[in-house]
């Protein structure tokens, strides 16, 4: 009684184990990797990057970006590292802008959010 019990226990643990691993296995990847960094290429429009990487960029902010006159700047954060692309800005003959296309750009570590200290936690805590 006391062996069927354990095999019973092992059976569901071990089952238990591998659904985690497949639902993990089976999870979409995060587009933010150095795979899809080394695709983006120079010359790029923005559109064509955003097919790439998805469309959750976000704008810098401006203040110390210290980026060349007529570029903007583009970030993309994820779970395995962050990406910025520095677009320049296109004109047609008449002047009317255009799509931006890559000027540079860059892969680095993941962009976490910085903690509150416990001052600031216990102050939120006691609504101060």
């Amino acid at each position: 009684m006391k062996t069927r019990l354990l095999v019973g226990i092992a059976l569901f643990g071990l089952l238990l184990f591998l659904s985690f691993r497949a639902v993990r296995l089976l999870r979409p990847r995060d587009p933010i990797n150095p795979e899809n960094y080394a695709r983006i290429k120079v010359g790029m429009t923005e559109e064509q990057v955003r097919a790439i990487l998805g469309g959750q960029e976000r704008v810098p902010s401006r203040c110390g970006t210290g980026k060349p006159r007529g570029t903007y700047a583009r970030s993309w954060y994820g779970e395995e590292g962050s990406i910025w692309v520095l677009f320049e800005f296109q004109t047609d003959a008449a002047g009317i802008p255009l799509p931006g296309t890559v000027f540079l750009m860059g892969y680095g570590p993941p962009h976490l959010p910085e903690e509150p200290s416990p001052l600031l936690n216990w102050r939120a805590w006691l609504g101060w």
